[in-house]
Parts: structure tokens; C-alpha cells; sequence
């Protein structure tokens, strides 16, 4: 589909990057007043370049920090020592978050995450969990 003259925005990038400042309210509706052809065409141009991977990264990659700052855990960093066969042990209510925190998310896109990690209440103390990759 070629843009019409008529349209606001060239892409959905200029679209993402001149909407950026906007609260996601404002966003969509400002995306709902939009004419449908350009909705469309905002649409097609989305999915042809990736923008959902890159837009969901992002919120991974947020909320991570979030953790981090307020746990003092960093998920990418325990994710590679369970990459390498190393079993780690987190707070039961820290990992709670963690879950709850990414509940929203499909789970393809946690994979360099949370993809495979599985979790058991420690014996010794029930308020700690032993994350592990599933092997």
C-alpha cells in the first residue's frame, strides 16, 4: 500500500517517534482519530517492520530495570548463571513479582528472561525459592 498524500505520517516510525511524549491514552486516541486508510497503512507498516518485537523488548527490558532498581536483582544476570547450570536462590516474594510482573507478556517473547526457568520452594526455607533452567 502507497501513502497517500492525505496521510499525517510517513510511517509508523514518525508516527512512534513524534507520539513517544504522549501518554498511551493520548496515543490511541490519537491513532482512533486517525482515517481508517491511515490506520491501515500505520498497521501494515508496523507488522512488515518488526516494531512489535522491538516495542515488546523495550517493555522487557523496562520492567527489568524496574526490578532491578527496586530488588536490586538483575534478571538478565541471573538468567546467565542459569544458563550455565547454576541453580539460584531468590526470595519467594521477589520471584511472585517477577511472574506477576511479566504475566502480560507471551511467553516467546521472555525467552532471554525467563524462558525455562522453573522454580521450587527451598526446603530449608520456605521463603526463598531454587530457580533452575528446565532441562
Amino acid at each position: 500500500m502507497s501513502k497517500s498524500n492525505k496521510f499525517i505520517f510517513n510511517n509508523y516510525a514518525e508516527y512512534f517517534r513524534l507520539t513517544r511524549p504522549l501518554s498511551i491514552f493520548q496515543r490511541k486516541r490519537l491513532f482512533n482519530d486517525l482515517c481508517p486508510s491511515e490506520r491501515d497503512f500505520l498497521e501494515n507498516d508496523f507488522d512488515k517492520n518488526g516494531w512489535e518485537q522491538l516495542l515488546i523488548q523495550n517493555e522487557i527490558n523496562r520492567r527489568s530495570d524496574s526490578i532491578k532498581k527496586k530488588y536490586n536483582k538483575d534478571l538478565f544476570l541471573i538468567r546467565i548463571k542459569l544458563s550455565n547450570n547454576k541453580k539460584v536462590k531468590i526470595k519467594r516474594s521477589l520471584w511472585n513479582h517477577v511472574v506477576s510482573t511479566f504475566a502480560d507478556i507471551p511467553s516467546g517473547y521472555l525467552k532471554p528472561v525467563l524462558g525455562g526457568v522453573v522454580s521450587r520452594v527451598d526446603r530449608d526455607d520456605p521463603s526463598f525459592v531454587i530457580l533452575q533452567i528446565d532441562r
